[in-house]
């Protein structure tokens, strides 16, 4: 089935991309839903319809304090949720709301900087 996502994907095909990650979350159930989910939100957004908006801010609500316990605020897989989650935010026209995640999001990506700074001295 991820092969038919890929394949979906690279063909431009976004609605059967979008149909076929729905399965592999309802076949799996909560084992390995976190990611896949995520990968389902992303496709969502980019589809920009306002209910698809509306799921993408919903799962992505839902798997961002999975990913922040057990990878870290600042690990790349939580910075994606957190981007894909204000793009859904700011296509609904939530702008205030889309404020403060970029806020947000953009404090992490400085503090990643901060990081590597101190670890080169």
């Amino acid at each position: 089935m991820q092969a038919a996502i890929c394949m979906y994907g690279e063909l431009g095909q976004l609605d059967e991309e979008i149909e076929a990650e729905e399965q592999i979350i309802l076949r799996r159930g909560d084992k390995g839903i976190a990611a896949q989910a995520h990968g389902l939100a992303e496709l969502l957004a980019k589809r920009g319809k306002q209910d698809d908006c509306e799921k993408a801010e919903d799962l992505e609500k839902k798997g961002l304090p999975w990913f922040d316990e057990h990878l870290g605020p600042d690990s790349p897989q939580a910075l994606s949720v957190r981007r894909v989650l204000l793009a859904a935010v700011w296509r609904q026209g939530k702008y205030d709301e889309a404020d403060k995640l970029k806020a947000e999001l953009t404090g992490l990506i400085d503090g990643l900087g901060k990081k590597s700074k101190k670890k080169g001295n």
